[in-house]
């Protein structure tokens, strides 16, 4: 259903009620995080990965498993830099995120620039 909407309800499925799943697990996922680890680490966590992807993906299923990715390697990062360096958790986890998004936009940027030559 989160891949062609429209071929779901082709075959029947309740989209409708899909949708409302989704959107109620989405929104218990940031109350809970925003409760457990503070408004700008969940922001980062639920924001910046997919974003990061979409510069260098093109699909949605290719979008979604690279930010899965980007979002666990960002995370572990951050706890080890946090570690290492005496930083506080969020804000290098917050940090590793913005540096892969520079990077990746980056990386977009010299694809597109390569693919027009």
């Amino acid at each position: 259903m989160t891949f062609d909407e429209e071929f779901a309800k082709a075959t029947g499925t309740n989209a409708g009620l899909y949708n409302i799943i989704v959107a109620v697990l989405t929104a218990v996922t940031v109350v809970l995080g925003m409760r457990m680890m503070g408004a700008l680490l969940i922001s980062s966590i639920i924001i910046f990965p997919p974003l990061t992807a979409m510069r260098v993906c093109r699909s949605y299923f290719k979008v979604t498993v690279c930010s899965a990715v980007i979002s666990v390697i960002c995370f572990l990062l951050g706890i080890i830099l946090s570690y290492v360096w005496e930083t506080p958790s969020g804000a290098s986890i917050v940090c590793v995120n913005i540096l892969s998004f520079g990077l990746f936009c980056l990386i977009g940027r010299l694809r597109i620039k390569t693919r027009f030559k």
